[in-house]
């Protein structure tokens, strides 16, 4: 619910923006075109969690984007058109709670996260460099990034196969809402006090599948690993759970076009 309330209200802004700015030249380039879908899979039960759960998550991504001949995304359906590009982002973040992990008992629940921000991408036949930066509007108030490489290989004509590094980072104030342990949780917790500062807090690899049923559908698979490092590798949370996290989920995507 809360997924299609942003969708819809990003397609009423950017409905508002078209009849505000030069309506003849946008009725003649704009493009408004996402990918929206689901997935199921396996991952840690939350971040530095040593233990595994199921993991349904979203997906949302522009594919095309043109406002007034301004181009934000484009790609031929599913794969990024070649050079930069710049777009709209969002991740959700499951919430914490204490009761369900043995683990964090005595800790503060977290509630479930929405974060919003843009991605940067540079993008050729081959391979592909990116980072994204976001900013916690629910559960957190921190930021929150990611920045990796991505090299291609197109198995056949329906088949696209990626593999690259990848880093995450975070501010002081992210990295202390999910790796910190505050002066009041350490009685209840048995957890030493800890405040973490900002940096990269994981390493890792991924391995990405995604396969063109036809223009509108895909499927698309991902199995990641990475490790905890910087502020959240001295994390006392980190240290009840791992610091190897690793994720595999299998999804399927419909690309929709309003305009």
């Amino acid at each position: 619910m809360l997924l299609s309330s942003i969708i819809r209200k990003a397609a009423l802004a950017l409905g508002v923006a078209s009849v505000l700015y030069s309506p003849a030249a946008m009725a003649e380039s704009s493009q408004f075109e996402f990918a929206l879908g689901g997935s199921l899979g396996v991952a840690p039960e939350y971040q530095g969690a040593g233990s595994y759960g199921l993991d349904v998550g979203g997906n949302f991504r522009f594919t095309n984007l043109q406002l007034g001949g301004v181009t934000l995304a484009e790609s031929d359906g599913w794969r990024d058109s070649a050079g930069f590009a710049i777009s709209p982002t969002l991740r959700l973040i499951s919430p914490r709670r204490a009761n369900d992990h043995a683990d964090l008992a005595g800790t503060n629940d977290i509630s479930r996260a929405l974060e919003l921000g843009a991605r940067a991408q540079f993008t050729t036949d081959d391979w592909q460099v990116y980072a994204t930066l976001r900013r916690g509007v629910r559960g957190h108030r921190g930021w929150s990034g990611e920045a990796g490489f991505n090299g291609f290989f197109a198995a056949s004509d329906a088949l696209t196969l990626s593999a690259g590094p990848r880093v995450e980072f975070g501010n002081a104030r992210y990295q202390r809402t999910y790796f910190g342990v505050t002066a009041g949780e350490v009685a209840a917790s048995g957890m030493r006090e800890y405040t973490p500062g900002s940096g990269i807090h994981a390493a890792g690899l991924a391995l990405g599948a995604l396969y063109e049923i036809s223009p509108q559908w895909a499927i698309t698979g991902e199995l990641e690993y990475m490790n905890l490092t910087g502020p959240a590798r001295n994390s006392p949370i980190v240290a009840r759970g791992s610091r190897s996290q690793i994720g595999a989920r299998v999804g399927v995507v419909h690309r929709v076009s309003l305009f």
